[in-house]
């Protein structure tokens, strides 16, 4: 038999198996316009809300994915798909690995998951299109009830659950351990507005039926009244996180296929569209994207269904190590416990110096997170103590360990370098924020290091509009860069407007001015601050709109350290 033949016959027999295998479910797919199409309600899988689905969906993307041609997975209309997190499915999600052109479409469906559980894991993958689901969970992964009593010296509350909501786990801080599983808020009980002052519960004390003693810790909640809400994350057990084990390729060795913290998480993949998702509740973070490029986040909402005060447990997007930026538009978020938009890209610490341009790195962030260096990528060497940047260099070999170490080596030799300098991937493009909406939430609309442009967009009832900071000792990095905001609205905000604070002139910026603020509308509480700059190489303020109170400073709503005001022009001053 020749090659040609022998291509055929292998090719052919390889359908048969997939037709074979793809009958359990009772249904083959068929080619619409050159995409092998398969519909969920044709393949045995219920949608009925109380049945899991979760191994009838993995087990049917495993065999439609081994198609040569792109495959389009459509979920029946308005059912809502039972992901339990308590079956023999060992991802605990629906999982996509090492995939390619494939899109998930909900056509409006729900995915009810047990907080055990998560909806999308994407890993290794590429062209993926995840659109058109509703996400919510049962049951809930926090408590929310009225506060009865409140003693805010001594960092004390008690709080009634409402009817509808899981009780709080009773235990002291040996049971509440990590501070990120256990953040609290507390809320206006008659506007359901966020009270601003991050705090973490420390011990919770059962009174009655439903009646909670809570002590917490950090931000002492003076704001609080009788009648309040107080909210809570409630922990639930997790499976074991699945790791990588190919000794192939070291730099995916032991590397986390995807962890316990996003509704919707993706690994190393590119070109990845999530379109028109809306989320009621999450665990932890909503949207959680790490080492992936080319990324698009389009038409999605965080938003929390009536008579809820959280929609979700912690930052509404966060992305991590992406070394090409983001597209986000046409997004709204809403209650969140922490950031609604966190783009960065943490640092990697040298742990040993081999020659002045040679270092063994290790990754600073989270043990789950992946070192994005390699060959061809340009990185900024920042002297963490001194607050000063050393030198910007490619790589031109990188020797991976595993998935968080590798031996570094740069195009040229860096004087003075030593053990525990940063090494921060430089980002490629600004991330693209356009036409987003964001309501109360706990800390900021959006935290961000990296170049971004904001446009079009409305801030409403949040702690800080944007901040920008290099944080936690420099692991969320990289230093402050540039941002630039137009035609954008700031109204009711707690604490300032923007607040940029670099940590020092001697680095690139990536712009001067480094801060751009166009045709902007501000509209802020008495006292609170338009602006605190910090170590910027230029701000220009163009055309923006600013709401004062009669006998306001602007010393005090401008407050710029050791920075240069470059352009003030065409702004309008208007007393209320």
């Amino acid at each position: 038999m020749d090659y040609t033949r022998s291509k055929y016959w292998i090719s052919f027999l390889l359908i048969c198996f997939q037709c074979a295998t793809l009958k359990l479910y009772g249904h083959i797919g068929k080619v619409v316009n050159d995409t092998m199409c398969y519909y969920v309600e044709q393949c045995g899988i219920k949608g009925d809300g109380l049945t899991d689905a979760l191994s009838g969906l993995n087990d049917l993307i495993a065999c439609a994915s081994r198609h040569n041609i792109p495959v389009k997975i459509v979920f029946d209309k308005n059912k809502a798909y039972r992901i339990d997190g308590k079956g023999k499915d060992l991802y605990r999600r629906i999982f996509l690995n090492r995939n390619k052109d494939i899109v998930l479409d909900g056509n409006g469906c729900t995915l009810l998951i047990h907080p055990s559980s998560r909806a999308f894991a994407v890993y290794r993958s590429e062209n993926i299109i995840i659109r058109n689901f509703n996400i919510d969970y049962s049951p809930l992964p926090y408590t929310q009830g009225r506060v009865t009593k409140i003693d805010s010296k001594n960092y004390y509350l008690e709080f009634v659950v409402d009817q509808g909501f899981p009780l709080p786990i009773v235990g002291d801080e040996t049971y509440y351990k990590g501070g990120k599983m256990v953040d609290c808020i507390t809320a206006n009980g008659e506007t359901n507005k966020f009270y601003q002052g991050h705090s973490w519960v420390k011990k919770v004390v059962k009174l009655g039926d439903r009646r909670f003693g809570v002590k917490y810790d950090l931000c002492d909640q003076k704001q609080l009244r009788i009648g309040d809400y107080f909210c809570m994350k409630v922990e639930y057990p997790f499976p074991d996180v699945l790791k990588n084990q190919d000794a192939e390729n070291k730099k995916e060795l032991n590397e986390w296929l995807f962890t316990n913290w996003g509704s919707i998480e993706a690994l190393e993949s590119n070109n990845l569209v999530l379109e028109n998702i809306t989320s009621f509740a999450s665990p932890v973070m909503t949207f959680l994207l790490r080492g992936c490029s080319h990324h698009k986040i389009r038409g999605c909402s965080i938003i929390a269904k009536p008579g809820r005060i959280v929609a979700g447990c912690s930052d509404g997007i966060h992305l991590k190590g992406n070394e090409h930026q983001p597209l986000i538009e046409e997004c709204y978020f809403e209650r969140t416990m922490d950031d609604a938009i966190h783009i960065k890209i943490s640092g990697d610490v040298i742990a040993e110096v081999l020659s002045p341009s040679r270092f063994r790195i290790v990754h600073m962030d989270n043990e789950s997170d992946n070192t994005n260096l390699g060959v061809g990528k340009e990185v900024m060497l920042f002297d963490r103590k001194e607050l000063k940047q050393l030198a910007m260099s490619k790589i031109i070999d990188y020797q991976a360990i595993n998935h968080r170490e590798g031996i570094v080596t740069l195009a040229s030799e860096i004087d003075g370098v030593s053990k525990g300098m940063c090494l921060y991937l430089q980002g490629i493009g600004k991330a693209l924020i356009d036409r987003c909406n964001f309501g109360t939430q706990l800390q900021r609309a959006i935290l961000t290091h990296q170049p971004t442009k904001v446009s079009n967009c409305n801030i409403v009832d949040n702690g800080k509009g944007f901040d920008l900071a290099l944080m936690s000792e420099g692991i969320e990095g990289p230093p402050t860069q540039f941002l630039q905001v137009e035609n954008c609205l700031f109204e009711n905000l707690s604490y300032v407007g923007l607040c940029v604070d670099c940590p020092s002139l001697n680095y690139d910026q990536k712009g001067k001015p480094q801060l751009l603020i166009k045709n902007c509308t501000f509209k802020l509480p008495k006292d609170i601050p338009i602006l605190q700059i910090k170590n910027s190489q230029g701000v220009s303020l163009i055309g923006n709109k600013y709401y004062i109170n009669k006998g306001s400073s602007k010393a005090k709503l401008f407050e710029f350290q050791n920075t240069l005001l470059i352009e003030d022009s065409n702004n309008t001053y208007i007393e209320r």
